[in-house]
C-alpha cells in the first residue's frame, strides 16, 4: 500500500493530490477486499473535496437499518466540500453483516469491525493518503456500531459522533457484552478498555421527538428497559450520565456530551436538518458557521463509478 511520506510524495514520486484529481467533487464506489478468506468483501462510497490535502481529515458515516449509504454521502458531502474534509461510507448489507451493529458477534455473521479496517485500509491505498484523524459517525444503527466500535478501537479515533442509537454497551464490567463490557468470546481479539475508550472525545445527538417507546425498530426487554430505560432519548441520557461516571471513577475528565436536536424525531434528514452535520464538523474541529452550503454546488454527486 502506497503511503504519503513527509514530503507530501508517495513512494514513487508522485504527489497523492494527483492520483484522485479526476475523480473529486463526486462520489465514488468502491470494493475493499475481503478482510479475511472468509470474510466478504465492502462496498463503500468516498467523496473527495475538490480542494482536500494530503493530510485532510476524514468522516465515516455510517448507516442504520435502512442501510442507505448513499444517503449518508448525499447529506454530508456537501459539508465535507466546504471543510475539506474526506468522507467515507460503508455499505453492510443485510446478508454478510446481520449484525454489523453490534460487530458482527461470533456466529452472527461477518466481523463488520475487520471490515471497517479492510475499508480504511483501501482508501488510504487508493488515495495515498494517511488519514490519521478519523472521526466516526453513525446514525440509529450505525451509532450503535459506532460507539463499539470505539470501545473496541479507540486508538483508531480522533473522535466519535454517535446518532439516536437503539441501545447501547455501558461501560460496566459486571455486565455481558452486548450490554457491557464482558466480551469473553463474543468478539474474538477484542478487549472494552474504559481507560482507554473514555479518552476520545464523543458527542452524542438524538431528537427532541424521538421519545416514543413504540419507535420501529427500537429494542425492548425486560433486562434492556430496566438499564437503560425506554426510549432514545432516555437512553441516551443514561449512557452519558454513565460514562461521566466512569470517567470521574477513573479520574479522567469526561469527554462526551449530549445533545438534544430541536423539532427531530427518530429520521435521519430530520436530525441533518436541525444541525447533526453542522455539529459533527464541529466535533472534527471545523468552524460549522462556514460549512453551510448549497447542495447545488456539487456537480455530479453520485455518478461517480
Amino acid at each position: 500500500m502506497k503511503r504519503a511520506s513527509s514530503n507530501g510524495r508517495t513512494p514513487d514520486g508522485r504527489r497523492p493530490a494527483e492520483l484522485a484529481a479526476s475523480q473529486r467533487g463526486r462520489a465514488l464506489r468502491r470494493t475493499a477486499p475481503a478482510a479475511s478468506s472468509d470474510s466478504p468483501s465492502l462496498e463503500y462510497f468516498c467523496y473527495v473535496p475538490r480542494h482536500a490535502v494530503a493530510d485532510a481529515p476524514l468522516l465515516v458515516a455510517v448507516h442504520g437499518f435502512s442501510r442507505n449509504a448513499a444517503e449518508q454521502v448525499e447529506s454530508f458531502a456537501p459539508l465535507c466540500e466546504r471543510a475539506g474534509v474526506v468522507l467515507a461510507a460503508p455499505h453492510f448489507p443485510e446478508r454478510d453483516f446481520p449484525d454489523f451493529q453490534r460487530l458482527g458477534r461470533s456466529g452472527r455473521g461477518s466481523r463488520s469491525d475487520h471490515a471497517l479496517e479492510a475499508m480504511l485500509a483501501d482508501l488510504r491505498g487508493f488515495l495515498g493518503w494517511l488519514l490519521g484523524r478519523i472521526t466516526l459517525c453513525g446514525y440509529s444503527g450505525g451509532g450503535q456500531f459506532t460507539h463499539r466500535f470505539l470501545m473496541a478501537y479507540p486508538g483508531r479515533l480522533t473522535g466519535a459522533v454517535v446518532a439516536a442509537p437503539g441501545w447501547f454497551t455501558f461501560p460496566s464490567r459486571d455486565l455481558s457484552y452486548p450490554y457491557g463490557l464482558r466480551v469473553g468470546g463474543l468478539l474474538p481479539g477484542v478487549r472494552l478498555r474504559p481507560e482507554s475508550f473514555l479518552r476520545v472525545p464523543v458527542l452524542v445527538a438524538v431528537g427532541e421527538g424521538d421519545d416514543d417507546p413504540r419507535s420501529e425498530n427500537l429494542r425492548h426487554s425486560a433486562e434492556l428497559d430496566a438499564q437503560q430505560g425506554y426510549t432514545r432519548v432516555e437512553r441516551a441520557d443514561r449512557w452519558v450520565r454513565a460514562m461521566h461516571a466512569e470517567a470521574y471513577a477513573a479520574g479522567l475528565p469526561s469527554r462526551v456530551r449530549l445533545v438534544i436536536l430541536p423539532g427531530a424525531g427518530h429520521s435521519f434528514a430530520e436530525c441533518m436538518e436541525s444541525g447533526l452535520g453542522e455539529l459533527v464538523l464541529e466535533q472534527m474541529g471545523s468552524d460549522p458557521a462556514r460549512t453551510r452550503v448549497d447542495k447545488k454546488q456539487l456537480a455530479g454527486l453520485g455518478n461517480g463509478s
